[in-house]
């Protein structure tokens, strides 16, 4: 690169991972959330529905 030449920006997706440094920790997961648009509808119901799963299988096993 020439002495004068400007260096070359990143790409947008790599300077939105790099985040500001005092952005904080839920601010980050706020931005990956709405960054995320292949998240979808099916894996959000499987963070549900697991969970769900798994307290009604321990709630029916003190059942007898």
């Amino acid at each position: 690169m020439s002495p004068g030449a400007v260096p070359p920006a990143p790409p947008p997706g790599l300077r939105r991972a790099a985040g500001v440094d005092d952005e904080g920790f839920l601010g980050r997961v706020r931005r990956r959330g709405r960054e995320a648009a292949e998240f979808g509808v099916a894996t959000t119901l499987l963070l549900l529905l697991i969970p769900a799963a798994v307290a009604a299988a321990l709630l029916g096993s003190r059942r007898k």
